[in-house]
């Protein structure tokens, strides 16, 4: 039993170095895995503090995509917003596929404003 514990604590250690869904998933099966075998709550802190911080990645994330999709149909003519978004979205990297996605679609509407604008000039 002893040796089993170890391994599961060993599992979340390791789990917690992962990044995106399938780091995500891993992470929250070998913390389930150790409360399942009895790992005291002090030894699963990390694994816990990690899960917390992923989420609190993706509310940012998907709060930014809100804001990107907003800010979309505007960007033409108001291209200043999108120094701020992009600041934001810098801070949260490595990004969902989502919000890759919505700071790709902003960047090309603001290039080919500025692309349209120089040519009527």
């Amino acid at each position: 039993e002893r040796e089993q514990i170890q391994a599961v604590e060993a599992e979340v250690l390791q789990a917690i170095r992962g990044e995106g869904p399938k780091g995500r998933r891993r992470l929250e099966d070998a913390v389930h895995a150790a409360k399942a075998v009895g790992v005291p709550p002090d030894r699963l802190q990390a694994g816990i503090a990690r899960l917390q911080e992923l989420d609190d990645h993706e509310r940012r994330c998907a709060t930014l995509s809100g804001s990107i999709r907003r800010a979309l149909p505007v960007l033409p003519k108001e291209p200043w917003r999108l120094p701020g978004l992009l600041d934001a979205a810098r801070s949260l990297q490595p990004w969902p596929p989502d919000l890759q996605r919505l700071v790709y679609q902003a960047n090309e509407s603001v290039r080919q404003t500025m692309a349209s604008q120089q040519q009527r000039q």
